[in-house]
């Protein structure tokens, strides 16, 4: 898929482009080697499970940067 136009997306609801000045790719890839997302996964909780300031506040982070970027 390919887009000039970011693409919000909420499960459930319509697509909406959203337009971008931004100079510019943003590529996301599948190399079709099955990974270990799970190990990733894991690693990720329980790091936040024993309360790792860094990881908790990278996460939160992450959720909050779409939000950030969609109303900028």
């Amino acid at each position: 898929m390919s887009s000039n136009y970011p693409i919000w997306f909420i499960h459930g609801k319509k697509n909406e482009q959203i337009p971008f000045n931004i100079n510019g790719y943003l590529i996301i890839a599948d190399s079709g080697i099955r990974g270990r997302t799970d190990i990733a996964v894991n690693y990720v909780r329980e790091l936040v499970n024993n309360k790792n300031k860094v990881a908790i506040d990278s996460i939160n982070n992450l959720g909050k940067a779409p939000l950030k970027l969609r109303n900028a």
